[in-house]
């Protein structure tokens, strides 16, 4: 399934090229707003929440019916999150930049907002930060090293912060070489789908304790939290669990007291 999200992704990023060039992006990033600061709020308090704008996944399919992804944001920033991610695809998960735009340039929202994509070139960093994204996600398994280092580097330049998502040691390392500061590790694969936080709790004592570390996926009670916690994460990204709740105040709050 990754290999064929990432394959549709690179063809659908050569078709964006040809309606929107590179030249006309990075002019809508000269206008974008000041970039605000995701590592701070991840680093801030206890353990920090990462909320995700999510409509549907290849696995679940539809999260939730009348979707509305600014309400929910906004749901969101009133509710304690302390970052909203939101999905930049809109042919797998139901996002897209416009709906990443929306929401990070609304004025009731003023966290951090992050683009979630499929990242494997400079055009979708652009397209996140022209869309006033604050932070990308950069996914280790689908990059070589090389790519990896600048796509981290070209983030920086533009003024956004990067996290680092890592599957196993060897992601780890790499993502350390390339200078990553913020480092997630997904506790699903997403080659199969199935989730282990006891691979999660071998893999963060891979990670230096100044790195800033997230907890990814298959996150739905108090009781994860708090395993979290306790491995000394500093923050989690939550979707599904939050989105398909009927009260997402509730959720929130049961997660994070």
């Amino acid at each position: 399934m990754l290999e064929d999200i990432v394959a549709y992704k690179k063809h659908e990023t050569e078709s964006k090229k040809k309606n929107t060039s590179v030249e006309e992006l990075i002019e809508r990033v000269a206008s974008a707003r000041k970039p605000r600061d995701f590592k701070l709020a991840l680093s801030e308090g206890t353990i920090s929440l990462i909320s995700e704008v999510k409509k549907k996944s290849p696995s679940k399919g539809t999260l939730k019916p009348d979707f509305n992804h600014l309400e929910i944001a906004k749901e969101y920033a009133r509710s304690g999150a302390s970052v909203i991610s939101v999905l930049g695809d809109e042919h797998f998960f139901g996002g897209g930049a416009d709906i990443v735009r929306k929401i990070a340039s609304d004025s009731d929202i003023t966290l951090p907002v992050m683009f979630k994509d499929f990242i494997s070139s400079e055009y979708q960093l652009y397209e996140a930060r022209a869309s006033n994204a604050d932070a990308v996600l950069l996914i280790v398994r689908i990059l070589d090293q090389s790519t990896l280092c600048s796509l981290i580097q070209k983030t920086k330049e533009l003024g956004m912060s990067a996290l680092v998502e890592t599957f196993d040691e060897s992601d780890i390392k790499r993502a350390l070489e390339a200078g990553a500061e913020i480092i997630g590790i997904n506790n699903r694969d997403l080659e199969t789908f199935e989730t282990d936080f006891e691979k999660t709790k071998k893999l963060i004592s891979f990670i230096p304790e100044h790195i800033i570390t997230v907890s990814e996926s298959g996150i739905h009670t108090r009781e994860d939290v708090q395993l979290m916690e306790s491995l000394g994460f500093d923050a989690i990204l939550v979707g599904e669990s939050i989105v398909k709740h009927s009260d997402i105040p509730a959720k929130i709050n049961e997660l994070l007291s």
